[in-house]
């Protein structure tokens, strides 16, 4: 069971999972399949969700994980809403009692990537937006911080997009 979020007060606002619940998951992969609604996960043949390859789910503008290479989803694709909590600067992933989570290394139980978007400098007095290098880069260690305390790794920070992305071993 992990939750990741940051302190508050580095990032934005966006769409919590509670307005709508996942958006998007990608996978098998076929770049004419493109983003799709995790309704179709569901959908999918068992053999193609027991070889997911980098399965993808996500809410736009709030974040997204990522399960670099082959993945089976075949148990929770039906239940994804429930394996994967999405919220404003954060994620929640196996924290509902109701869903069995797999061995370490196994499932979606094992490495992945967490983007959360709309992550930004701002001035702690007036809440405007900061984009000289300076507060890039003390918020950059920030962030490394955060990642180390969330026990994550950070893979990196895009200050034009406010993407931050960290990697975890196992949830």
């Amino acid at each position: 069971m992990l939750s990741l979020s940051p302190q508050r007060g580095t990032t934005g606002s966006g769409e919590s999972q509670g307005e709508g619940g996942l958006k998007f998951c990608h996978g098998p992969k076929d770049e004419r399949l493109g983003p799709f609604p995790i309704e179709v996960l569901a959908q999918l043949p068992a053999e193609a969700l027991r070889a997911m390859v980098d399965f993808e789910v996500g809410i736009r503008g709030v974040g997204r994980l990522l399960w670099p290479g082959t993945t089976d989803v075949s148990e929770y694709a039906s239940r994804m809403a429930e394996v994967v909590t999405f919220k404003p600067h954060g994620v929640d992933v196996f924290t509902n009692a109701s869903v069995p989570r797999p061995a370490a290394g196994e499932g979606l139980n094992k490495r992945c990537h967490y983007t959360m978007c709309d992550v930004f400098a701002h001035d702690k007095y007036t809440g405007l937006l900061l984009t000289d290098s300076q507060s890039i880069d003390a918020l950059c260690s920030q962030l490394i911080n955060k990642a180390e305390n969330m026990g994550a790794r950070m893979l990196g920070y895009d200050s034009l997009s406010g993407e931050w992305t960290v990697e975890v071993s196992s949830f």
